[in-house]
């Protein structure tokens, strides 16, 4: 018997191509997992799938980097179909628990996504809006909100199974979900750029990470949670932007340590033989425009020109910021007086079970 064809199944066709795997609409057959039916035993499971794939490929493996793909694989199946679906056709799916499967490939990668639901919520101007199927919304900002809803409802409940092994605090695994809405509203249009979609889908206050907040001020202060910020390191920097007009205004890596083998690392940390020279590891780096700086300070106007904040950080830790710099012609201002300090703050456990060095 040939399935009835839905309005959300010429949406899964679209999803197909742009997540280069396939999407169905409809119950699946054998193999599929629902994932309703993902608990802390088959991520358990999963994870030891991954492990063992990282020893056959790699040599070797970690608990944190099996546990990291599983949970960024698994959040990017209801956040990553439901913000692509968005982005192409202005819907969003059921995202329930009971509303999704999925397929894994043998090397334990999910391959393949079916939505078992055919019903969705759509604007008044789609084709479909008369469907039986179809959950009609006022506009655009009213179903951004249905979308976030549908995602936190889905991460909330997966996280109330989610073992409690890792040392990463729930707002942080909850950062999983929400990097699966970007790489859904990505992969569903230019990758070269975050889409305005980004801004209703993930607006400051609702289900995002402290990685999407923008404040209410002028500027935006970005710290690694393990830093810790020198004495005037704001102050200089927020003059610096009103003198300079630099967009960024970043300072120093300065890394430090208590024991003798720390303070060995640290001090080669923050040489030319150590980092490879880089402006911002080395004290003696004369302040001034810079091609590239460590964090710092940021106009939040130019953050929002360039699609807030996760862009940046995101092409900060991947080194691009010239790139960025190059493109939209930003001021970038050097401050060796901003230093931040970095050394080992967490205290290490270990299991005794396994032997794991994990910091807590």
């Amino acid at each position: 018997m040939i399935p009835p064809v839905t309005p959300l199944a010429d949406s899964a066709e679209r999803l197909t191509e742009a997540f280069q795997r396939p999407v169905r609409c409809g119950a699946p057959g054998a193999g599929w997992i629902r994932c309703s039916d993902v608990d802390a035993a088959f991520v358990a499971r999963w994870e030891r799938d991954v492990a063992a794939e990282h020893v056959r490929t790699y040599g070797r493996s970690h608990p944190a980097a099996a546990a990291g793909y599983v949970l960024g694989w698994y959040a990017g199946i209801p956040a990553g179909l439901g913000a692509a679906l968005f982005r192409l056709d202005r819907r969003v799916p059921r995202l329930d628990r009971r509303a999704l499967a999925f397929r894994l490939a043998p090397e334990a990668y999910p391959d393949a996504f079916t939505l078992l639901d055919g019903r969705f919520w759509c604007l008044p101007t789609d084709p479909a809006a008369a469907h039986p199927d179809a959950t009609v919304v006022a506009d655009d900002v009213a179903l951004a909100a249905v979308l976030r809803a549908q995602v936190r409802g889905h991460a909330d409940a997966f996280l109330a199974t989610y073992p409690a092994r890792t040392r990463l605090p729930r707002r942080a695994l909850l950062g999983a979900f929400t990097d699966g809405v970007d790489t859904g509203l990505e992969l569903a249009g230019d990758l070269q750029r975050l889409p305005p979609e980004a801004a209703l889908a993930l607006p400051p206050s609702e289900f995002s990470t402290a990685s999407s907040a923008l404040p209410a001020s002028t500027i935006t202060l970005r710290v690694d949670g393990h830093g810790e910020l020198t004495d005037g390191y704001i102050a200089r920097a927020v003059e610096l932007l009103a003198e300079t007009g630099a967009a960024n205004v970043g300072g120093v890596m300065d890394a430090r340590g208590t024991t003798a083998f720390e303070q060995a690392v640290a001090t080669a940390y923050t040489t030319r033989l150590g980092l490879g020279g880089s402006t911002f590891h080395l004290a003696e780096s004369p302040a001034g425009e810079a091609e590239t700086v460590f964090l710092g300070v940021f106009q939040k106007e130019a953050l929002l020109a360039l699609g807030g904040q996760r862009q940046w950080i995101y092409m900060t830790y991947l080194g691009t910021f010239v790139v960025v710099n190059a493109a939209v012609s930003l001021i970038l201002w050097r401050c060796p007086r901003c230093a931040l300090i970095f050394g080992r703050r967490w205290r290490v456990l270990r299991c005794p079970e396994c032997g794991l060095e994990l910091e807590a």
